[in-house]
């Protein structure tokens, strides 16, 4: 009996636990809704993408606006989509891609350059070719869509003097994020000298430079953190350090000490057992004014350091909300809570410069019309396969409590409608860069390759195919104007003949 009198105290109480999306979501749909919701600050919402296709959770939101009598708008083709150019190979294209073609017919190829298909072997001599042609031809200005954050073209236009385009990348690799993982080492006994070692070798670290070369030296010759050797070398370096200060006031010994002590000489823990909460606040809070203050330091110059010292908060303000009862954590606790919060640091080596070709990531972005759009890599990176994660009694299941999930065929709609928004929104010239191998590996046609095919047949009168040198093969070939004679004429320049390299 006492222990169902415990577990129904358990019941009665209310969870100590921090709201997650879904309650946060619900609270807002409730607010919205609610009677004594002043009127919200909104004229009308135009959607981009068909509301039938988006997941759930939006549609509810969408309609929780409806009840408020905000108009929920669909942008139409009108509103979007340039008008058809006449009579060219990118309005034929566009009608079988809307299927507006009789069934089974094939339009007439007329090579009009309106639609280009650059073939190359690497990714290397397709980005090559693209910055020269685009240094050789000013008045070609086209939009960019990138599909995946290679900055490979983006080096190709900064070597050949073209504006960068600013593109960043991403990676958990960046040696300043590891001091994320490497900071909570100090806490743990038996201590793991491969991440002390890792920390102190790190180019940026919340430890002298000279100090950390000194303790790398110690524990390669001696491993252990109370060896005689690092007790005397330390002894020794503090003692020149401070000889030191008193001809350079720019030398803060009592801050390298500091760091020093708060890193090295602190309590440990038993790595199977668990540590104080405060421990590792105060641990994630020194790394985060730390990052902040060098940030500073280096005027803006590493932005690293900037995410870095955002996450660190992010780790600090997510530790202060734990409950109060959970106030030691363990090693796997805490490393789980680390790898949730840490992501990918998005590192821009070149910023975005003056006269730069507009570009996006995602095929959806296209809001508007471009006359001009280069398509780099086009092969089929979506490798999304849409498997029902339900069986049929289980969805009949939600269906009866009301709840509606996203099905395989709500997903596939929308993908669907996605991959074609680059072609229809296109009003000239359309580029599409095929690329046999992209970081080395081999790809696969994009799915509207197969969709050019149906709708002219031979693709051969619009394939520019660029040799392993970074020039076109077929230059001199009547029946296939080259490239940049083509780009001229939809830019109204007289161009005669490509360069040569």
């Amino acid at each position: 009996m006492r222990v169902l009198v415990e577990i129904e105290s358990l019941f009665s109480k209310e969870t100590p636990l921090i709201a997650g999306v879904a309650d946060r979501f619900e609270a807002v749909l409730a607010k919205i809704t609610a009677e004594n919701t002043p009127d919200l600050a909104l004229e009308k919402m135009i959607l981009q993408e068909p509301l039938e296709c988006l997941p759930p959770q939006y549609r509810r939101l969408f309609a929780a606006f409806s009840v408020r009598q905000i108009p929920i708008l669909l942008a139409t083709d009108s509103d979007l989509e340039p008008p058809f150019a006449p009579k060219t190979d990118l309005d034929f294209f566009k009608k079988f891609i809307k299927n507006e073609m009789p069934q089974g017919t094939r339009a007439p190829l007329s090579s009009d350059g309106s639609i280009f298909i650059l073939e190359a072997q690497s990714d290397a001599d397709a980005a090559n070719f693209i910055a020269k042609t685009l240094k050789t031809n000013a008045l070609w200005q086209p939009s960019i869509l990138i599909p995946d954050k290679n900055r490979l073209l983006d080096d190709a236009f900064i070597q050949n003097g073209l504006p960068a385009l600013g593109l960043a990348s991403a990676s958990l690799g960046r040696p300043t994020l590891q001091l994320l993982k490497l900071v909570t080492a100090f806490l743990w006994r038996p201590i793991d000298l491969h991440k002390i070692l890792e920390f102190v070798t790190l180019a940026t670290k919340p430890l002298d430079n000279d100090l950390a070369n000194l303790v790398a030296n110690c524990l390669s010759q001696r491993p252990g953190m109370d060896s005689d050797l690092l007790f005397a070398e330390r002894s020794r370096f503090f003692r020149e350090l401070e000889e030191k200060a008193l001809s350079d006031s720019s030398i803060n010994v009592k801050k390298i000490k500091e760091q020093y002590d708060f890193w090295f000489d602190r309590p440990t823990y038993d790595i199977e057992k668990s540590a104080p909460k405060d421990e590792i606040i105060a641990i994630f809070k020194t790394l985060k004014e730390w990052a902040s203050e060098e940030f500073e330091a280096s005027n803006g110059k590493n932005s690293s350091l900037l995410v870095l010292s955002e996450q660190a908060r992010r780790i600090e303000d997510f530790l202060n909300e734990l409950p109060a009862y959970e106030s030691f954590l363990s090693y796997l606790e805490l490393d789980r809570i680390i790898r949730t919060i840490a992501e990918p640091a998005p590192v821009q080596p070149k910023a975005q410069e003056l006269g730069s070709l507009p570009f996006c990531h995602r095929e959806a972005c296209f809001i508007g019309a471009t006359d001009n759009l280069m398509w780099w890599n086009f092969a089929d990176t979506e490798g999304v396969h849409f498997f029902n994660r339900w069986y049929k009694h289980e969805l009949a299941f939600f269906k009866e409590k009301n709840i509606n999930l996203q099905s395989p065929q709500d997903e596939n709609a929308l993908l669907l409608w996605r991959r074609v928004q680059p072609v229809l929104k296109t009003h000239k010239q359309l580029i599409l860069c095929y690329l046999h191998r992209v970081n080395g590996e081999n790809t696969t046609e994009h799915p509207l390759m197969s969709h050019l095919r149906a709708c002219f047949g031979d693709l051969e009168n619009v394939t520019v195919k660029i040799q392993t040198s970074g020039i076109l093969e077929d230059e001199n070939n009547a029946e296939n104007p080259s490239f940049a004679e083509n780009i001229a004429l939809k830019n109204g320049r007289n161009y005669s003949k490509f360069h040569k390299k």
